[in-house]
């Protein structure tokens, strides 16, 4: 794993120069082609997959696995955008609005108990549209 190294700087007229120490500010878990995947990214999917299997009721696989999985779907996710990106695809908000509402529908829910069901879940209902598009 590569390592995103950032320089601490110390402050202070005693300290002055003195002691510039490299601190670890990120880990790199991953490159697709001109973008990172990072540690912490990785644990913010991996945590939103554990909520979501615990919500229906599913037995998640061990952690390893779990990871492997959120971080082969991470990769994809990626590739896809940057694919997107390249072709000029764009999603426009009439799609998005209809395309999350197709999944609260899928979901049995309204809109309004989606939304609710998200934020409970920790998952800010901007990020999740976000993510959709």
């Amino acid at each position: 794993m590569r390592r995103l190294l950032a320089v601490a700087l110390a402050c202070g007229a005693a300290q002055g120069a003195a002691a510039q120490q490299p601190v670890l500010v990120e880990r790199i878990v991953a490159v697709v082609n001109k973008d990172v995947i990072t540690l912490t990214e990785l644990a913010e999917r991996t945590e939103l997959a554990e909520r979501e299997l615990r919500r229906r009721r599913i037995a998640a696989p061990e952690r390893a696995t779990l990871e492997r999985q959120v971080l082969e779907r991470l990769v994809l996710d990626k590739a896809q955008l940057q694919l997107a990106a390249e072709t000029g695809l764009r999603v426009d908000e009439l799609q998005l609005d209809r395309a999350v509402q197709r999944i609260a529908e899928t979901n049995k829910l309204t809109l309004a108990e989606f939304r609710r069901t998200l934020e409970q879940d920790g998952v800010p209902f901007e990020r999740f549209r976000a993510e959709v598009r």
